[in-house]
């Protein structure tokens, strides 16, 4: 077994992100990431690498020469536990089905991590929060969606017999058919009601020319998640690009802005098309081909996905009961449309929004976890 480390290098970075395609290409529940987007995040020219305080290292295990695993690890300056401590991330994960090539991998990424003076590890996390982060535990069977975890069955066994721990869980419910969704409708319309006839409002996001609304939904969600996991900085730009990404899921009345009367915009909430299917057919590509495949593809799925919501902390207690009223708001928006699936996904367990749904009784139901392990 040899075990081949680097930080940039042309020709390690191709075999780095060969490993483990062949796998994930064959699997029919797979989004495959972007390969022009991979590449520039193995270059050094993308802008986690000119941070100063960050740090990487690559790492590949061969055997009888070909690359049977890879993991990278990240000094991120900004990410901390919530006890303040200075956390590494394992990330890029993928590894055969033997837990020695696992143990190795691991190893060598968790070693260089302590020799850089980090004491904490979590994984799987490419970078940070925004980028890839945690593994699929349960209900892969299900239809995968734009940005949910995807990886082998065995991986979250390789972590915990290499010493990690589970350190976080998150959740993401399914609920099918209009009669369900109706039945969700109406538990949560008396909150709603009662905060409209107070004044407050919502205010729908221009899917036209949504720059200023991406602007917008930047300087509420950092201060509204500033106590979530890991949340680390991120600029306005990066931000904005991430959403212009997404932004053929945009449809009206999805993404949304919560009013409070005499202070503005003060809170928001953020669901999308379901393009899966769609993503799927570029099969990891960004050329002409896979584009129109694209294309044929994106009107397939009568499926919304809520993904986002928050209010500042400062006008918490005044909005009490936003959440409720911005998932009935969403459903509405959804049944209009003539969707007939909402996937409420990756709720942290442990968040009040959890509470809004009675989880055990959705149609499908799939957990998360990010794993740590003390160095």
């Amino acid at each position: 077994m040899e075990v081949i480390s680097f930080d940039f290098d042309a020709r390690l970075a191709r075999e780095f992100l060969a490993c483990g395609h062949a796998r994930n290409a064959a699997d029919p529940r797979c989004i495959l990431p972007l390969r022009p987007m991979l590449e520039r995040q193995l270059r050094p020219d993308y802008p986690f690498y000119n941070i100063p305080g960050n740090a990487h290292r690559h790492f590949l295990v061969r055997e009888g020469g070909r690359a049977v695993g890879r993991v990278s690890a990240f000094v991120n300056r900004d990410l901390r536990d919530t006890d303040g401590t200075p956390i590494g991330a394992v990330g890029f994960y993928e590894c055969v089905d033997e837990d020695a090539v696992a143990q190795t991998l691991l190893t060598a990424a968790t070693d260089w991590l302590r020799s850089s003076g980090l004491r904490r590890a979590w994984g799987p996390m490419n970078f940070d929060i925004w980028h890839s982060y945690r593994f699929i535990t349960r209900g892969a069977e299900g239809t995968p969606f734009v940005s949910e975890p995807r990886n082998a069955p065995w991986y979250p066994g390789q972590f915990e017999r290499a010493g990690f721990r589970v350190a976080h869980y998150w959740e993401s419910v399914l609920f099918r058919g209009e009669e369900r969704l109706q039945g969700l409708m109406e538990y949560t319309r008396p909150i709603y009601e009662r905060l409209t006839a107070r004044g407050f409002s919502f205010r729908d996001a221009d899917t036209r020319a949504p720059e200023q609304d991406f602007r917008l939904l930047y300087r509420l969600l950092l201060p509204a998640f500033r106590d979530f996991p890991g949340c680390t900085p991120i600029s306005e730009e990066d931000f904005v690009a991430l959403l212009r990404r997404n932004r053929d899921a945009l449809a009206p009345g999805l993404l949304s802005f919560f009013t409070r009367p005499e202070h503005g915009d003060v809170g928001f909430t953020a669901a999308f098309l379901d393009r899966a299917r769609a993503v799927q057919a570029l099969r990891g590509e960004w050329n002409a081909a896979a584009k129109l495949r694209y294309l044929l593809r994106r009107r397939a799925s009568r499926r919304v996905i809520y993904l986002l919501g928050g209010v500042l902390p400062q006008h918490a207690r005044a909005a009490a009961g936003c959440a409720r009223a911005s998932v009935y708001r969403t459903l509405q928006r959804a049944v209009a449309m003539g969707m007939d699936e909402v996937l409420v996904a990756l709720m942290r367990r442990g968040n009040r929004v959890r509470g809004l749904f009675d989880v055990e009784d959705a149609d499908e139901i799939r957990e998360y976890a990010l794993y740590e392990k003390d160095l």
